[in-house]
């Protein structure tokens, strides 16, 4: 949630994408164009720090996490 910025406009501003229902679609492009980017943070051993690359730097730090975890399950699953 980024204060003072609406969740959906953020929402299809992060994926970059309009919503596919005719309907919404100028309203999704105006919410769109209007948006403005937010910042990133990633609270880590009670630290906060500024991710510079965004939500793209965070999925992949979150994804870097889960196959780690995955390999130590993997591990212990093969009695390793």
């Amino acid at each position: 949630m980024i204060e003072g910025e609406s969740p959906r406009a953020v929402a299809l501003a992060a994926a970059g994408d309009a919503i596919s229902d005719d309907s919404d679609s100028s309203l999704a492009e105006e919410e769109t164009e209007n948006a403005t980017r937010g910042l990133t943070y990633r609270v880590s051993n009670g630290k906060v720090k500024l991710l510079e690359g965004g939500m793209g730097q965070f999925v992949g730090l979150v994804e870097r996490r889960l196959e780690r975890a995955r390999r130590e399950q993997d591990k212990v699953s093969s009695g390793g």
